[in-house]
């Protein structure tokens, strides 16, 4: 039984596959050209592991560059809490050092973290740790299809984290092939059978009426919800960015969603009923001048305010670590304050979502009841 193939169908008597020094799995042929790697260079005293379970993974530290072979297995239901709405969410992305550049500029902010890699457990932790001090329901992690950005290792490394950490964060995808490629339904089908597989089925993965949650970045036309639709069969809860017109689609999804960065309305982009959108600005790795100039602490907090009192189910922060595209909210010292997360964290930590003051009501509820009981006993 195979459990992993480099899908290299070149036949030669002298083919070798190797890990090398710097952490990168090679397949070269006779003459020593590369037909392979799993591109995790930079990572030097990493080993290669094959365990019991048919998973094969280059491991570096306590965490694992690249992870092949054979999934967990499959959960025909809820892996865990379900999340209700109104739900604070934030987009997110799991592709450096790779993407802090762009056509060869480096992004106009530098992370607190510095130039890290996505692969790294202590960036992961850290960036949770942010996430919950911002009451942030969900992440939506960028995804460009099997393989891509070491999606395997670095998604559920990020998972892991969230549970080992005891974090009530959630996690999800953002589908971004649906707006360069307009896959069919058969290849949809594909790749959902592979998030199933691979992700899906951790406790940390979102659910909504009992399925799992599955963001989609797509372009105009009514044929894309069509072809979602026919390719999920109702096992997903599918989440489509809306276009002029998408309410007059035959076929609607199970959830609408925008992403944009709110130019022209001051970092807000809302619509009613759907999602309200919050940015602290735009400015693209390589241009001269930002799209939308860095919000300050009171304009970005004036926004949150309004995001919360305004109900929508889907409140989104975008993002929380776009470098490239400027529009990150993670630890920087450009916009640091008097606590290690920064003022833009501080403005969505000050001001709480309604999930979040739900946790603390019940929370305070069960520690009165803790409190009568011992003093009862105490009595007695």
């Amino acid at each position: 039984h195979v459990i992993w193939s480099a899908g290299v169908t070149q036949a030669g008597s002298g083919n070798r596959c190797f890990l090398q020094v710097d952490g990168n799995l090679v397949l070269r042929d006779d003459l020593k050209k590369t037909l392979w790697s799993t591109n995790t260079h930079g990572y030097p005293g990493s080993i290669l592991i094959i365990d019991d379970g048919g998973q094969v993974a280059i491991k570096y530290s306590s965490g694992r560059l690249w992870l092949a072979g054979i999934p967990r297995g499959f959960h025909n239901h809820s892996s865990s809490k379900e999340l209700e709405f109104p739900i604070r969410a934030t987009f997110y992305y799991p592709w450096y050092p790779e993407t802090f550049t762009i056509n060869g500029a480096w992004a106009h902010y530098k992370p607190l973290l510095g130039w890290y890699s996505s692969s790294d457990p202590k960036v992961a932790r850290t960036h949770i740790d942010a996430m919950d001090y911002a009451h942030i329901d969900l992440s939506i992690a960028s995804w460009w299809g099997p393989d891509s950005h070491l999606d395997r290792a670095r998604l559920n490394m990020l998972m892991d984290e969230t549970l080992a950490m005891g974090s009530a964060l959630k996690w999800t995808v953002y589908y971004e092939l649906e707006m360069t490629k307009s896959p069919s339904p058969k290849t949809i089908e594909k790749h959902l059978t592979y998030l199933r597989a691979w992700f899906a089925q951790h406790p940390t993965w979102a659910y909504k009426d009992n399925k799992p949650i599955i963001f989609v970045y797509n372009d105009a036309g009514c044929d894309t919800p069509e072809r979602w639709m026919e390719a999920s069969h109702g096992e997903w809860y599918v989440v489509m960015k809306l276009f002029p017109g998408f309410e007059s689609c035959h076929v609607q999804p199970n959830s609408w969603h925008q992403y944009g960065s709110g130019k022209e309305n001051n970092g807000v982009v809302r619509n009613k009923g759907y999602s309200y959108v919050i940015s602290p600005g735009f400015w693209k790795a390589g241009n001269d001048k930002p799209w939308l100039p860095r919000l300050s602490s009171g304009v970005y907090c004036q926004n949150v305010q309004k995001m919360l009192k305004s109900g929508d189910p889907w409140q989104l922060v975008l993002s929380f670590n776009e470098a490239g595209e400027g529009t990150m909210i993670e630890a920087s010292n450009s916009w640091s304050s008097g606590t290690p997360y920064g003022y833009y964290l501080d403005c969505l930590h000050g001001i709480v979502p309604v999930s979040a003051a739900k946790t603390t009501v019940m929370l305070q509820w069960l520690l009165w009841v803790l409190i009568m009981f011992l003093v009862a006993a105490c009595n007695f």
